[in-house]
């Protein structure tokens, strides 16, 4: 006989539906999923969807979703799909292949080792369970997850058949949908992934083995006797002897029994088949508390949950543990109010709440404090929107009723459903009722506060009393010769410095002393002028705005946008250092795109200038980057530096005010440049046709001096020039650059390729390998080039990834794909792990998105033919990439301004210098696509243009000469 020992509840197992009175040999069907949502008829996961011809799907069950479901041990005999509304079209040669696996998520390939269990056969779905016989059983071993695979293809194509799905917590579901008649052989494709599993059902018959004990006991804890009993063991036993503990037995299989005396009683279940008996004792099963004490009843909260995994499984409240079943197992409410726990008043009140986890729970928790029989406002102890339990500490109220017990009520539920109220029943999840009593405090005093805020800058810190036992006396020293006798006093320092604090708490009983060491940081001197805008949030939503900041030693977290406007300039301080670039990371919302910018008033004129934009991210989330620190004007003094995150494309300027999100502004302090450069540039094209290179500084610790040598015998000191190569060859490039510290080399050997012509030809997808092209234009034909067709199958990905790059836009000029079967994939990112943009098929540009016009979010595009294997292939493609560039602005840029922006008009474009021979202004719309291009007239100061004609949004201006080129962002609206 095995002996268990107990809480006071245990969790109910879900168990399988006996279809009848069983013999050893009967099959039992074993259900997966809540037959509460089906797909509709044009989606997938789908195991009968005929919408593309032909389908394969690979569905992943985990060993311990089969046991959970009652499930041991045996074979299957068949597999069930649920349908909901069948489609009317026979599924040609429909199978059923089934494995043992190790894997524990589904992903983009195909798992092997499946045997076929049913099939190949013609189907015609049915409503309702439509069930696959095996012809010879599969054996489950009890403790391998298992893949179901299904596969047919037709040659008609209908709507799919709506069948019954549940959302699992991992990737359950492979799927390929596609009209290729190679469907169920081939592994390639293209494979989707989902968490919507179809709802199977698995006939089992058990292993022929005696059965083991197990069962559940609900409530384990009871204040009126009555407890529930429900067998789980395994191997389908067929009697069941009960002995309670009290001198009373039982033969039903899940019988309730009603203790008649308080106590704690051990229980014992035997069980029997025709193959054995076993034995299982649960020590201290069972706690009856009916004679005690009770809290006045309010408002019970009764309800009858349906979906398993939500509620309460544990509630700790000072030294009272009690664990419980979930809203299905131990019902809506639980009134354990006979379950009481002292406390003295003005002593601690410790409460923790644990939940289910099947979703997020919201959570709330009350005491009637004054024992009137309601839950009064004021009486919540306990709130958390979203999660799977929560906690909290606070000191018993000194108005709280004595000796008599108080009614404590915890509450849990879906995190969205409608918003708890001690009253009304939960949706989802569950309530239970504590009993808690307070009684006199005759203890001495426990010294505690807080401050706020802990580091000012203009004096002003609150103390609040956190004392235990009741004080009645207060004492302070604040370390600056000042004192007070308030429970919670305003303190305002007069000097910066750092301050101990000291707190003598007194009442009848006794005094207790705290000090707390260097507690509070003044700093009178970090106090910034009130800036010149302080946008305030329009209408906040839905998790827009800032979350966290990590830049240069700064580390802030905060709420999101529902904050507003915050100034925390006062203590929050970013110290960096001109000429160096420093990480930076913003914390946002994870599934939300935002715009987020990130302004410094370097000069400290109280305005945030078009050149002090010193980093952008637009639609992204927890974007990240580097900022590149200008020279300064302004040193060791703190600036405003400004952070904005809003929704997408709101934000026009620093002053704007945020629709959703939110403006956050802190303290910036720059260092002047101590360290000599360190040498660093970059060359655009650094394998050259026509031998002209751009060659672009990329040092750090601002020098002033750069002295280039090309390799060739040519040399330069502009910062970013230009050289003309003469010849073809291999060329290494040294740069030298110096500032006031020192000097830096750097050589790049043979960093330059100038190529015979006939090397210069357009880029071709690859067969195999991994083809990465860093030029910001060229050419890009399929595998058979720009003549011939393109080959069956895989091809390699080509990476297009210019250093530097904001955005990759393919232009396409030629495109044909056979429709539905090959495709062209466009991946946003390195490779093609990254997200999918586009797959493309069809003949014709007008069969592409945008008319055959793709960008990327990002500085890389990935481009991969995904053709079938069949013989047909048709022309391929022809397409051009460009790339747009972005930067912080460099004091030496001959942009002075672009103004007004934003503009639904003319705007002027002002030049710090005057225009040199060669100077060009370009303008390109979001998606890289030319709007404008102009030549500067020599000694040009202004150039005005119209944005009158073109579409709101984003727009990139650019001026280039012959010794770089120079960027800024326009914002157009109408």
């Amino acid at each position: 006989m095995r002996r268990l020992p107990a809480r006071w509840t245990h969790p109910l197992v879900l168990l399988a539906t006996l279809c009848h009175a069983l013999s050893m040999h009967a099959q039992i069907d074993i259900d997966l999923g809540t037959g509460l949502a089906f797909n509709g008829q044009n989606q997938y996961p789908a195991p009968y969807g005929n919408l593309a011809d032909g389908s394969r799907h690979q569905m992943l069950v985990l060993a311990s979703e089969l046991t959970a479901a009652g499930m041991a041990e045996g074979d299957i005999v068949s597999l069930a799909f649920h349908v909901a509304v069948a489609s009317p079209t026979v599924l040609e040669g429909f199978t059923v292949r089934m494995g043992l696996t190790t894997a524990t998520e589904m992903d983009n390939q195909w798992l092997a080792g499946s045997t076929v269990v049913w099939g190949p056969q013609d189907h015609a779905a049915q409503t309702g369970w439509n069930v696959h016989p095996f012809a010879t059983p599969f054996a489950w071993d009890g403790t391998s997850n298992l893949v179901v695979e299904t596969c047919f293809s037709n040659n008609t194509q209908t709507d799919n058949s709506s069948m019954y799905r549940t959302a699992t917590g991992f990737t359950s579901v492979t799927y390929r949908a596609t009209p290729n008649p190679n469907v169920c052989t081939f592994n390639g494709g293209n494979l989707l992934t989902s968490v919507q599993r179809p709802d199977m059902r698995f006939g089992w018959v058990p292993l022929e083995a005696p059965p083991v004990a197990a069962f559940t006991v609900s409530p384990g804890f009871t204040c009126t006797g009555t407890v529930q009993f429900t067998d789980g063991s395994a191997f389908v036993p067929t009697a069941w002897e009960w002995h309670f503990g009290d001198d009373s037995t039982s033969t039903a299989q899940n019988p309730t029994h009603t203790y008649l005396s308080d106590g704690v009683y051990d229980v014992t279940l035997i069980v029997t088949n025709a193959f054995g008996t076993d034995t299982l004792t649960l020590t201290d099963a069972v706690t009856v508390s009916a004679g005690g004490a009770m809290p006045a009843a309010i408002c019970p909260p009764v309800n009858a949950p349906t979906i398993a995994g939500f509620g309460i499984t544990n509630v700790t409240m000072n030294d009272l543990v009690l664990t419980s079943g979930d809203a299905v197992s131990d019902g809506g409410y639980l009134d354990r109010g006979c379950a009481i726990d002292t406390v003295a008043a003005g002593a601690p009140f410790v409460l923790s709440v644990t939940t289910g986890t099947i979703a997020g729970h919201q959570l709330k928790a009350w005491v009637d404090w004054d024992g009137n029989g309601a839950f009064d406002a004021g009486e919540t102890v306990l709130a958390v929107a979203s999660g799977t339990g929560g906690s909290a500490s606070l000191l018993v109220p000194v108005g709280a009723a004595q000796g008599v017990p108080l009614r404590v009520r915890v509450m849990a539920d879906y995190d969205l459903a409608p918003l708890l109220d001690p009253c009304t029943a939960p949706q989802f999840g569950q309530a239970e009722d504590l009993g808690l009593v307070v009684v006199p405090n005759t203890a001495a005093p426990v010294a505690a506060f807080s401050a706020t805020p802990l580091f000012t800058c203009d004096g002003a810190v609150q103390f609040t009393d956190a004392s235990q036992n009741l004080p009645t006396g207060w004492t302070w020293d604040f370390g600056d010769g000042n004192a007070s006798n308030l429970a919670s006093p305003l303190h305002i320092y007069g000097a910066s410095g750092t301050y101990s604090v000291q707190l003598i708490a007194i009442n009848a009983n006794g005094q207790d002393t705290v000090l707390m060491q260097d507690m509070v940081t003044v700093d009178l001197d970090g106090q910034l002028d009130p800036p010149q805008c302080a946008p305030q949030t329009q209408g906040y939503c839905c998790g827009f705005g800032l979350l966290g900041l990590s830049f240069a030693g700064l580390n802030s977290t905060s709420a999101d946008g529902v904050e507003g406007y915050m100034d925390r300039t006062c203590g929050n301080v970013a110290t960096v250092e001109e000429g160096t670039v420093v990480p930076v990371q913003f914390d946002t919302d994870d599934l939300l795109d935002q715009d987020v910018y990130l302004w410094i008033d370097l000069d400290d004129d109280g305005d945030f200038a078009n050149d002090e934009l010193v980093f952008f991210a637009l639609n992204a989330t927890d974007p990240s980057g580097t900022v590149a620190i200008p020279q300064g004007t302004v040193y060791n003094t703190p600036l405003r530096m400004r952070v904005v995150a809003d929704v997408v494309g709101n934000i026009t300027g620093p002053c704007d005010a945020p629709l959703y999100g939110q403006v956050e502004d802190f303290s910036a302090v720059v260092l002047p440049v101590s360290v000599p450069p360190t040498a660093q540039f970059a060359a655009s094209p650094s394998s050259t046709c026509d031998g002209v290179v751009q060659f672009t500084d990329q040092s750090t610790g601002l020098p002033f001096i750069w002295q280039w040598d090309f390799g060739d015998g040519g040399s330069s000191t502009d910062q970013h020039p230009q050289h003309t190569y003469a010849a073809p060859g291999s060329y290494s490039v040294t740069l030298t650059v110096e500032n006031i510290n020192g000097t830096d080399s750097e050589t790049q050997v043979d960093l330059i390729t100038y190529v015979q012509g006939f090397l210069c030809d357009t880029t071709q997808m690859p067969d195999n390998g991994l083809l990465t092209v860093t030029e910001c234009q060229g050419v890009l034909v399929d595998d058979g080039g720009a003549q011939d067709d393109y080959s069956p199958g895989l091809s390699a990905p080509v990476t297009i990834a210019p250093p530097g790059a904001e955005v990759v836009t393919l232009t396409f000029t030629e495109f044909a794909f056979e429709e539905n079967f090959d495709f062209l994939a466009i991946y946003d990112g390195p490779d093609p792990n990254a997200p999918l943009l586009y797959e493309l098929t069809g003949n014709g540009l007008g069969a592409l998105p945008n008319g055959g016009v793709i960008g990327s979010t990002g500085p890389t595009l990935c481009v991969r033919q995904e053709a079938s294997n069949g013989p047909i292939t048709w022309a391929g493609f022809v397409a051009t990439w460009d790339c747009s560039f972005t930067g912080v602005a460099e004091r030496e840029d001959p942009i002075g301004s672009v103004h007004p922006v934003p503009t639904g008009g003319p705007f002027q474009l002002t030049l710090r210098r005057p225009a040199g021979a060669g100077w060009t202004v370009t303008i390109n719309n979001a998606l890289g696509e030319l709007v404008l291009r102009e030549a500067l007239p020599v000694g040009a100061r202004k150039a005005t243009f119209d944005a009158a004609p073109w579409a709101p949004g984003t727009y990139g201006l650019t001026v280039q000469g012959p010794d770089g080129r120079w960027a800024r962002r326009i914002m157009v609206h109408h």
